[in-house]
This record gives structure tokens, C-alpha cells and sequence, in this order.
């Protein structure tokens, strides 16, 4: 993986930059510029070997399926013109700044640019085609470059047009493409929890955080490198409804407690023996310690102090700990007491790595005063919680990183309610050559026959061809008369399936909502 004071001849190049500068800031206002500020090392080492430096950022979310209204709202509400402001400051030199992500107006700036001059784009997410990495965007913006530097990392779990289609297209055309020092030292840090070798150990995850849902994924992933994972944050209900216990009004998922006790019974879980719990969220009247069943009418808002010497004792044996999500409502001053305990805990280790995954974690140890007190604390919390799931793999880095990395397309056949079962034998029995054409072409090919032609289309099906579901449900099982379970489809070799058909949706009125739990329930069993 190349480095960016690895790149060769760059004086006088044009090197696009992609840098996480989506700060918090109102009004133009930037409230926390930590941001800017990590990449300023990246951004230095490039205008001292005079190079040109395009840099692109995005900042907020911005919806592209509101009305036209709507949009500019939200465009003149994520505006990178303070962004460009501030960079100036903190480099004390011109920051370019162009208001435009296409077209003449960035060309002409991109073109006049000279050596060691910094040059910031436009909220690249003003185009509709950045999340979608659009080919035509990707190519667009790469030809501004002569030379790429991901240093994003809070991005490079994404493949988006500027994380991901620009770096593909400049290595295609030979190109340097190379990391900041910002995701340099972020996947050197990962690195180490991601594969903890046994001098190491034991190794201790802490989650909390709000769902059950949201961190499926790192939970397996962690089962099977981890000692023990302390589980705390609004997601411990779930595993405590699990267990039979009562939890009140506190926020649970009764879609994943089945899951949550498969989980538990892994043996390495840990999790609340009391809570600190309240009459109301907003505006308590009744603060107390419970344990056991949480009473009707109470929710639970942090860790009990059983739980925090329960939790303070099981890190004091860690060698490596990777923490994300806080154990309670840390922000409200009468809900921090879990948090904290987890963070003195972890800052009294000696000899050990310790790691905070990003999001409300690495703020609740600010706030705290603890982030210091960490080996490391992590800029992407969603980009840190994929590198663990995935084995310390996201898109924005392997594009760098590997030579070898290709983009599949997938070609999928949707039969819809059409072929009897001999009508679908009859085709299945043809498909031989167009999937062997389909392999030498880098393509996957897959089909989504009736429920009543699968397993016999499966059975004959050649190999190398997908066979996929039209439909699924998201329960394991029950009265749910002409549905069809993950389960049964898998006992019958079929791992894919559609899901939010626009004819669904139109016919039998499905919703996001029902959709995305399907989706969940896909994933939970490894499921495409």
C-alpha cells in the first residue's frame, strides 16, 4: 500500500485528495475543526513537494429524491465554503475554494492552479451520483487528477465515486494512487484488532450503543476473535428480553431476540446485572437503581454500579480492547457513570492496546477526559466497525491497496410469475454456454425462478449460476400463510434472494419498513 510520501515526481502534478471535512457547523459556523485538522499533516507533505492539490470532501447528508426546493435547502445547509475558510486559517495560505463540482468553473480553477497551490471543491454529495459511483462522475472528476490520495477514512467504508471511481479509473490508466497519513495510521491501529495473535490475549469488545440491528455483523465477526464482549447502551435490553427478564418502557427489538439469545448462548457475552433507570426519558422525576426486571413505567438509562464493577473487573484482564458505543444516555450528566467506569477501567490497563471504534464513543471519552488515555481512537465509527466485520477490509482501501481488485457486474433474471416447473427444466437445461460466457467475461449471471420451480431448478441449475428468491420473509416462522423463511430456502441451497420489488411494493403494498426488515433478517443468516 503507497503512502503518500511514497509518491514519485508529484512537483507540478495535479493530486486529488479525498479528505473527511464533513465537521459540525451551523450557519457556516464550524463547531469542532479536529477534522480539518487531521488532514492538515497529508495536505502539508503534498504543497512541500509542489504538487497542485484538488481536495474533495463531502459534508452532511443531502437527499436527492426531495423536491427541487428541498435540495437547495439542504445544499446552501452543507455549503464547504466555511470549510475552505478555516483550512486557510490553519495552513495560513489561500484555500481556493469553487463553488461547483463539474464544469467549466472547476476545470478553468483546476487548470490555473500552480505548484503548492490547494484548491477545495464543492460538497461532492451536490451530485446525485457520488453515492451511487456513478461511471460518468467518476470519470469526470478523475480526469482532474494526475495522482490520488484516500485520506478519508470515515468514508472508505464506502464505494462512492470519489472514494472509490476515481482511484479505479487512475489505476487503470497507470496512475499513482496512494493512502494519507491519516488512513495509514488508522489501518495500522485496526490492524491489530482485527487479528489479535494469542500473546495478546485476552481480548475484550465492549458494545453498546442503541441496536441490536445496527452491529449484527461485528458481533459474529468479534465471537470469533474476542474472549468476552461487554454488551451495555440501549442494545443490552434486547438480550435482556432474551433472557425472560422485564425491561419496561426501555427501547428493545422483538424482530432480533431470537437472535440476541443464539447469541448469548455462545457462552462469551456479558452482560448488565442492575441499571439505573427513570420515570421519563426527557424529564425524570424518578432516578433509581434496579436489579433485575426494569418495573413498568421506567426506562433504563445507564449501567448499575453491580454492572460497572462486574465490567471494570472482566477489562482489568485485557491485553488488547476494542470499545464502540457508550454504556448508557452519557450526554444527560445523572447517565454517565457507566461510561466513565468503562473508560477508567481501560486507562488503568497497563501493557495493553486499547481502541475506541469512533462515533459516540470517542466523543463520550472526550468529553470525559479519557481520549488520551487510548492507544487509539478511531475517526470512522461505521468505517472501524466494517473493518472488523470484514476482516479488516473496506472498499476505499483495497482499491489502493490491492493490485488485483475488480468491480463484478451482476446480471439477474427476474421470471417473475411465469414457467411451469417443465417449462423452467426446459430452459435451465440451455444455460450451460451463456454462464460459462458470462464467467469469461467477469460476469456473475443468476436467476429468480416461481417458489415452486427452485428446488428442482437448483437441483439441475449448472455451476456458477446464481439461483435466487423472488421473495422472503423476515420471521423464522409462524401464521404467515403463503410466505416463505430464510430457513426453508436455504435447506434447499438458495442464499440470495429480491427483495423490495417495485411490483411488490405496488401490489401487495410493501413498505421500507417491512423491506428493511427482511433485509436484516437476510444478513442475520448470512444471506445476499
Amino acid at each position: 500500500m503507497l503512502v503518500v510520501n511514497q509518491l514519485k515526481d508529484i512537483k507540478g502534478k495535479r493530486v486529488i485528495v479525498r479528505v473527511d471535512f464533513n465537521v459540525p457547523q451551523k450557519g457556516g459556523v464550524i463547531s469542532d475543526d479536529n477534522r480539518i485538522v487531521a488532514a492538515l499533516p497529508t495536505i502539508k507533505e503534498l504543497i512541500n513537494n509542489g504538487a497542485k492539490v484538488i481536495l474533495m470532501s463531502h459534508l452532511g447528508k443531502i437527499k436527492h429524491k426531495l423536491t427541487r426546493e428541498e435540495i437547495a435547502e439542504a445544499k446552501k445547509k452543507n455549503d464547504l465554503s466555511c470549510v475552505a475558510k478555516r483550512l486557510g486559517e490553519l495552513l495560513n495560505k489561500e484555500v481556493i475554494f469553487v463553488n461547483a463540482t463539474r464544469g467549466e468553473a472547476l476545470t478553468n480553477a483546476v487548470n490555473a492552479l500552480k505548484d503548492g497551490d490547494v484548491l477545495l471543491m464543492q460538497n461532492t454529495r451536490y451530485e446525485k451520483g457520488e453515492e451511487k459511483c456513478d461511471p460518468e462522475l467518476s470519470q469526470i472528476w478523475a480526469s482532474l487528477g494526475d495522482a490520488y490520495v484516500m485520506d478519508a477514512f470515515g468514508s472508505a467504508h464506502r464505494a462512492h465515486a470519489s472514494t472509490y471511481g476515481i482511484p479505479e479509473i487512475l489505476k487503470k490508466q497507470n496512475k499513482q494512487v496512494a493512502v494519507g497519513y491519516l488512513v495509514e495510521k488508522e489501518v495500522n491501529n485496526l490492524s491489530r484488532v482485527v487479528d489479535v495473535p494469542n500473546p495478546f490475549h485476552p481480548y475484550i469488545a465492549i458494545l453498546g450503543g442503541f441496536k441490536v440491528s445496527d452491529k449484527i455483523k461485528v458481533i459474529e465477526s468479534l465471537l470469533k476473535k474476542c474472549d468476552k464482549i461487554i454488551i451495555g447502551g440501549a442494545m443490552a435490553y434486547t438480550f435482556m428480553v432474551a433472557l425472560g427478564k422485564k425491561v419496561g418502557t426501555s427501547p428493545f427489538e422483538p424482530e432480533f431476540v431470537d437472535y440476541a439469545k443464539k447469541m448469548y448462548e455462545s457462552g462469551k457475552l456479558l452482560l448488565p446485572v442492575d441499571a439505573v433507570v427513570a420515570n421519563d426519558f426527557e424529564n425524570p422525576t424518578d432516578i433509581k437503581v434496579v436489579e433485575g426486571d426494569i418495573p413498568e413505567g421506567y426506562q433504563g438509562m445507564d449501567i448499575g454500579p453491580k454492572t460497572c464493577e462486574l465490567y471494570a473487573k472482566e477489562i482489568a484482564k485485557a491485553k488488547t480492547v476494542f470499545w464502540n458505543g457508550p454504556m448508557g444516555v452519557f450526554e444527560d450528566s445523572r447517565f454517565t457513570n457507566g461510561t466513565v467506569a468503562v473508560c477508567k477501567a481501560c486507562a488503568e490497563l497497563k501493557d495493553a492496546f486499547t481502541v475506541i471504534g469512533g462515533g459516540d464513543s470517542a466523543s463520550a471519552a472526550k468529553k470525559l477526559g479519557f481520549k488520551e488515555k487510548f492507544s487509539h481512537v478511531s475517526t470512522g465509527g461505521g468505517a472501524s466497525l466494517e473493518m472488523i466485520e470484514n476482516d479488516g477490509h473496506l472498499p476505499g482501501i483495497d482499491i489502493i491497496k490491492y493490485d488485483n481488485i475488480v468491480r463484478r457486474k451482476l446480471l439477474m433474471g427476474n421470471w417473475k410469475m411465469n414457467k411451469t416447473n417443465t417449462e423452467a427444466l426446459e430452459f435451465i437445461s440451455e444455460c450451460k454456454d451463456i454462464v460459462d460466457l458470462a464467467k469469461k467475461n467477469d460476469i456473475d449471471l443468476g436467476i429468480a425462478p416461481t417458489f415452486l420451480a427452485l428446488f428442482s431448478v437448483r437441483k439441475l441449475a449448472p455451476e456458477g449460476l446464481i439461483i435466487a428468491s423472488q421473495n422472503v420473509h423476515y420471521k423464522t416462522s409462524g401464521a404467515y400463510t403463503g410466505e416463505v423463511s430464510t430457513e426453508m430456502l436455504q435447506t434447499i441451497g438458495v442464499n440470495w434472494s429480491i427483495i423490495g420489488h417495485s411490483e411488490r411494493r405496488t401490489y401487495n403494498y410493501e413498505t421500507s419498513e417491512s423491506c428493511n426488515l427482511k433485509m436484516k433478517k437476510m444478513l442475520s443468516v448470512n444471506m445476499t
